[in-house]
């Protein structure tokens, strides 16, 4: 039975959208944004549910006393209705899920959705539509959509769910309510999977940074699948092969950006590190890469403080140059060059 008690982490972003299911007052365009793999999409389907629920209602709470939420008292579905029913075997009239056809979702994808939005609901108080991502519409789509969002249906409710919305229109932004989604921590993860999944500590952590910050593909991922991963992104900072390397990683926008993530959590390690040797701790349980804490001590020996901290600028720099569309793999291969040469002067 979906929930909301379900989706961990996102207090803020539940408690708003309860506002709204509580008092009948529903947005007609919401903008669900955040990380990929928070509970964007779950948490969708369960406020689309609850409206067009024939009896929602406030069960009984049930928690976790070790995890108390601070929503304990929520509007969920009953479950039990025809439209529920219908909503669970994907087949409710008045709620339609709009994906990309291929890689995009295109202009006469939404052409279609304003045709449905013509009419009234059939069932239920609200014609709900939920387009993921949203960010995967072309110029033309967006802008379609955006005569929609200037003068919606009064009964039309538009869910866009996206986890790069910085790349929407400014427009298609400025007329949605913003739902945030926030990252999950690291311990959260980590002590989801501990407790879901019998990990190991160890295991549990790399998995959680193989995952970057997303429970749900951290749920679905083995641990070898995560060792394998982890020693692929590894050869980032090893002496392997930087074009082979860069190459690898630069097929993608995916791809490249796990990259990018991975040497910046590296370096963020070692920053750490370095500050611990300062101040003469040394605590493995402050590091991401704690399996590689012998590893890490040796390169925050070895770097200074303004050379990790200019690093990461660097890194940053190809990571904000990606939205003026610069080759990923030059890109790439310039900052592993960098890092290669560092590392031979330190030798």
């Amino acid at each position: 039975m979906p929930s909301f008690h379900d989706i961990t982490g996102q207090q803020r972003g539940i408690r708003i959208l309860q506002s709204f299911l509580k008092k009948g007052e529903t947005p007609p365009s919401l903008l669900f944004e955040g990380n990929a793999g928070v509970g964007k999409r779950r948490a969708a389907e369960i406020f689309a549910q609850t409206i067009l629920c024939q009896s929602p209602s406030i069960p009984p709470c049930s928690e976790d006393p070790e995890n108390p939420s601070d929503t304990p008292y929520l509007l969920e579905p009953c479950e039990s209705c025809l439209s529920c029913r219908k909503m669970n075997g994907k087949n409710h009239p008045d709620f339609t899920v709009l994906e990309p056809d291929g890689n995009i979702i295109k202009i006469d994808q939404i052409r279609e959705i304003q045709g449905k939005l013509v009419y009234r609901p059939v069932e239920g108080p609200k014609k709900i539509v939920l387009i993921d991502p949203a960010d995967k519409m072309n110029g033309a789509a967006a802008n379609a959509l955006l005569k929609t969002l200037e003068e919606p249906p009064i009964y039309a409710v538009l869910i866009l769910i996206s986890a790069l919305g910085s790349s929407l229109l400014p427009t298609l932004r400025s007329r949605c309510q913003k739902i945030i989604f926030q990252p999950l921590s690291f311990l959260h993860i980590v002590k989801t999977l501990m407790k879901e999944k019998g990990w190991t500590k160890t295991e549990a952590q790399r998995i959680a940074v193989t995952a970057t910050g997303g429970l749900k593909e951290a749920l679905s991922m083995t641990a070898e699948e995560a060792q394998e991963i982890d020693e692929q992104r590894h050869a980032l900072i090893s002496h392997h092969d930087l074009f082979e390397t860069a190459a690898g990683f630069a097929g993608d926008n995916d791809l490249f950006e796990s990259a990018l993530t991975y040497l910046m959590t590296w370096f963020r390690d070692i920053l750490v590190l370095k500050s611990l040797i300062k101040t003469r701790q040394d605590n493995p349980a402050f590091i991401l890469f704690s399996w590689r804490h012998e590893e890490m001590e040796d390169w925050a020996t070895e770097w200074t403080l303004s050379e990790i901290c200019s690093f990461l600028g660097n890194i940053q720099t190809v990571r904000d140059a990606q939205t003026r569309n610069v080759h990923r793999q030059l890109s790439l291969e310039t900052l592993l060059l960098q890092l290669r040469k560092r590392r031979t002067t330190r030798a």
